[in-house]
């Protein structure tokens, strides 16, 4: 698969940075974080939960809540 066309899903910015990196898509998962300590500032998107209605919102509007 193209990079363009898959979401990574991250719990740190050391994860987040390794799949922008790669040229991923990157959710950040905040209620995942172990330790507490990271920012998610560079995520394209964050959520607290995978049950976040955000990531039903992306099933219907494509990508317009991606930050760039």
């Amino acid at each position: 698969l193209p990079a363009t066309g898959i979401l990574a899903f991250e719990n740190t910015d050391a994860g987040i940075t390794a799949a922008k990196t790669a040229g991923l898509k990157v959710i950040a998962i905040h209620s995942t974080d172990p330790l507490g300590t990271s920012t998610y500032e560079d995520a394209h998107l964050s959520i607290d939960h995978f049950g976040d209605s955000a990531l039903d919102d992306l099933l219907f509007e494509g990508q317009t809540k991606w930050r760039k």
